[in-house]
This record gives C-alpha cells, structure tokens and sequence, in this order.
C-alpha cells in the first residue's frame, strides 16, 4: 500500500507565556499574557488554555500526553468509513411496534427450535 505523507508543520503555533511575577508562593494571584504567533512569526489569533502544576507532581511519573499537534494530526491508514442508519430505523420500529416484533420473534425461535 503507498503512503501519502503529509507535514503538518504548517498549522504550528509557536506559543510565548508571560506571567507578571517571576515565582509565587501558594495562594498568590499571578496574571499570565499568552501570544501566538504562526510558523512564520506573525501573529495570530488562537484559543488556548493553561494548566499548572507544581514541578515535584510531574516527577511522579512521565507525561501520558501528546502533544497538540500529534493528537489533531494523526498518522492514518487511508481508507474509507461508511455508515448506514437501517440499524437505529430498526429500533425506532421495535419502539413503536413492541408487540408486532415481540410476536415474529417468538414465532422464529418456535421455528428454530422444530428443526
């Protein structure tokens, strides 16, 4: 099978934190600005959000997480999906018609079971 590699390099953002205070003790209000610039250095607008967490919490075990860009932009296999809605129209009926269903699956198993 051929492969068709794709760099995502392009949607990096290049992301700067910037706090007021240059330590904080617990209970401290610190107040961070966020810039975000593209690949080529301009900026550019972005949602974000910010997690902290105390250094020695870190060194208890190692990061289980990917980084942005591996988890929007991961390597697939090419193939196609397709899906088909026969199977929710079955059980809309069933709801609406409990008694019709109830009674043709009676009627097979009692079928099934003189053979």
């Amino acid at each position: 099978m051929a492969s068709l590699a794709v760099n995502p390099s392009q949607q990096n953002l290049n992301v700067t934190i910037m706090s007021d205070k240059s330590t904080a003790q617990p209970g401290d209000t610190v107040t961070y600005s966020v810039a975000t610039k593209d690949l080529s250095g301009k900026p550019v607008q972005a949602d974000v959000s910010l997690a902290l967490i105390d250094k020695a919490a870190l060194a208890l075990a190692p990061s289980n997480s990917l980084t942005p860009l591996a988890a929007f932009y991961p390597i697939r296999s090419l193939g196609v999906a397709s899906a088909s809605s026969i199977v929710w129209e079955r059980r809309r009926l069933q709801r609406q018609l409990p008694g019709d269903f109830a009674r043709r699956r009676t009627q097979r198993r009692r079928g099934r079971q003189r053979q």
